[in-house]
């Protein structure tokens, strides 16, 4: 889904390549913006709110603030067109249980459909949505004949994503798989406390507290409670990146209790200062730093030339790795096991043959138990870049 929104951008004459595609996702995060106030009003509607207006403009204030639904939904990401396809599928969800109508069937099927070719994650929602339905007791409400329609035009639109898979042995289904049910690592505490710390931080640990000490069983608290049990569970076999529950923050804040004042006046309060030391981190040296060490097209272009000498040499991150293999034409494979486990890993050129070879790592990350036994050698080093480049040889 990403690559068929960026090659949209081709068809943007009036801008230059780079803005034209920052433009679409600028774009699709307003559209999805608007999906969810729709998703709101909605669902105020069918509980008879008396008070919609000023729940809007809570529920519109806490979707721009949080990090993740507001400045960061325009990012380039898989999350971008999983939150607009969520939020389409949340939509007809509730148009199924006011009217079975076979239009609202298909149109669910084929949100979900979307959603799978845009992140895998979106098999979750039939999942959270169907327990939520059977704690409202209306799971009888949405089932009838008209499901098989949401699940034939499901298959039908995600079939992009199942075609390529038959035609690739099933590679990134064996790779989400292996990614989700295998242990490659021991447990580390730090992956389940820095996941609960991040959704409470980010989600806002104000209105956090309040859902969870006030949770009523809602269909939307539900899908969101579901959510991040699910990648609580996970985060016991791997670290689990902050942004993959994306799309229960959205969920949360839909059946969000807005009645008690303190709660919101101490919310927005949170998030104002948020949002004020979040600059002036950026401002300081370390934030600068880390600012600086983002993989870009400028970092492979500047240090490029000074890498010529070391050959065959093996990339710290997939991002670095790529940008290397695309930008100067030379492969450039990621070492096994030198960052967090991805598709680079499942590549038999990952894992040196060589008897002498080159790593480019961050000077902060860590070697592989692997390449313990290995001989190394610091030969250059980029500070700007917190970059460093060691030769390895063995006998």
């Amino acid at each position: 889904m990403v690559a068929w929104l960026s090659a949209l951008s081709n068809y943007l004459p009036f801008a230059p390549k780079w803005a034209a595609t920052r433009l679409i996702f600028v774009v699709l995060s307003t559209i999805t913006f608007f999906i969810w106030l729709k998703v709101f009003l909605r669902r105020r509607s069918q509980l008879d709110s008396t008070n919609i207006n000023q729940e809007l403009n809570l529920f519109t204030a806490f979707l721009m603030l949080n990090p993740f639904l507001g400045l960061g939904s325009i990012l380039i990401t898989p999350d971008a067109p999983l939150l607009l396809f969520w939020g389409l599928a949340s939509y007809y969800i509730l148009k199924i249980l006011e009217k079975q109508k076979s239009k609202d069937y298909i149109l669910l099927g084929v949100s979900l459909g979307l959603g799978f070719c845009s992140k895998y994650h979106i098999v979750l929602f039939p999942l959270v949505t169907l327990i939520a339905l059977v704690f409202e007791k209306r799971l009888k409400v949405f089932f009838s004949k008209k499901v098989f329609l949401t699940v034939i035009f499901g298959l039908l639109f995600c079939s992009p994503v199942l075609i390529w898979n038959f035609q690739n042995d099933f590679a990134s289904f064996k790779f989400q798989l292996n990614h989700g049910f295998q242990t490659p690592k021991p447990y580390q505490l730090w992956w389940t406390t820095s996941y609960l710390a991040g959704q409470i931080l980010i989600f806002n640990p104000v209105l956090m507290f309040s859902l969870l000490f006030n949770f009523k069983k809602s269909l939307f608290k539900i899908s969101a409670l579901g959510q991040w049990v699910f990648f609580l569970y996970s985060s016991f076999k791997a670290k689990v990146e902050a942004n993959w529950p994306m799309t229960s923050h959205a969920a949360a804040l839909v059946d969000l209790d807005t009645n008690k004042k303190k709660i919101i006046r101490f919310s927005l309060i949170y998030y104002f200062v948020i949002w004020m030391t979040v600059p002036v981190f950026f401002f300081t040296d370390f934030g600068k730093s880390k600012i600086q060490q983002l993989p870009t097209s400028l970092t492979v272009y500047e240090i490029a030339p000074q890498l010529q000498a070391y050959k065959p040499l093996y990339g710290p991150t997939y991002q670095l790795s790529a940008l290397f293999s695309l930008l100067t034409d030379t492969p450039v494979y990621k070492l096994y096991g030198l960052s967090r486990y991805d598709f680079f890993d499942t590549l038999p050129q990952s894992r040196p043959e060589e008897k002498k070879f080159y790593v480019l790592k961050y000077k902060t990350t860590e070697w592989p138990i692997t390449y313990y036994e290995f001989a190394k050698v610091k030969v250059a080093e980029f500070p700007k870049y917190d970059l460093e480049v060691f030769e390895f040889s063995h006998e």
